[in-house]
């Protein structure tokens, strides 16, 4: 089993994040900006260095594991930038694989 860790953050200033858990303040109506961290198996996804709309990006994102949870695949773009994120599901259907493009490709395979 793969060690899957998905952390959100809130932008709080140009260079600082506060955990989810740990925002007190109000969040805006629209267009929360933060980052969403995800590591499988100590391998670094998505960091803060990809910070986004989080609010619009879980929504993609829980559409894509919707998708994924019925077997199928899923690509979506980041957003406000032209990074992207996808979802495969490996021959056999036990598997995925997801790939995040930023500046370069990372990616990490998971039991779906």
């Amino acid at each position: 089993m793969a060690d899957i860790t998905i952390k959100s953050l809130i932008r709080a200033g140009p260079h600082t994040f506060i955990p989810i858990e740990d925002f007190h303040d109000r969040l805006p109506r629209f267009y929360v900006e933060g980052a969403v961290v995800i590591t499988v198996d100590g391998r670094i996804l998505l960091d803060e260095g990809q910070w986004d709309l989080i609010d619009q990006l879980w929504c993609y994102l829980v559409e894509g594991l919707e998708l994924l949870a019925r077997g199928e695949g899923f690509e979506t773009f980041f957003p406000d930038d032209p990074a992207w994120i996808r979802f495969r599901i490996d021959p056999g259907g036990e598997m995925a694989t997801v790939s995040v493009k930023t500046n370069g490709v990372r990616e990490a395979r998971a039991p779906k």
